[in-house]
């Protein structure tokens, strides 16, 4: 048997159990990325306190509170351990902050840094490696998991 880890693409694609790697395994632009999702509640909370926006967190909105203090650490755990469905969850999370930056009516400086931030993670996520440490969905698999028999 190959000495590929339980997680490893290669696995997945072999039928193994899909299972989180740990934050040892996981590469140092995921490990950013997941630090800085992760810490979307603190900033959300200083944001609070200080009553000054920062990139898309704003001080007055209560639907903050779901998308930045369940949803931004959520994905963030997810992109932390290597989970096999974070690329996904990620793509879909900074779409939507890219879409909110877009959005708003004024266009303050935290505007067009909340969408440079939301590409950037998007455009870090095509590199090879993190291609590479967060596979695909396999469409396959899961059609033969759900299909009718």
């Amino acid at each position: 048997m190959p000495d590929t880890p339980p997680s490893s693409p290669t696995n997945l694609r072999a039928g193994g159990p899909p299972q989180a790697a740990g934050p040892a395994q996981v590469p140092l632009p995921g490990r950013l990325v997941g630090l800085y999702l992760l810490a979307h509640p603190v900033l959300k909370v200083l944001v609070l306190w200080s009553g000054r926006s920062f990139l898309n967190l704003q001080p007055a909105r209560g639907r903050g509170w779901i998308i930045y203090g369940l949803a931004a650490p959520l994905v963030g755990w997810l992109v932390w351990r290597r989970h096999p469905r974070a690329r996904f969850a990620l793509y879909v999370f900074m779409t939507l902050e890219a879409w909110r930056a877009f959005d708003r009516a004024t266009f303050a400086l935290e505007r067009p840094l909340a969408l440079a931030m939301a590409a950037a993670i998007l455009l870090l996520f095509q590199m090879p490696a993190l291609l590479r440490a967060y596979p695909a969905i396999e469409r396959d698999r899961y059609r033969r998991i759900f299909s009718r028999r």
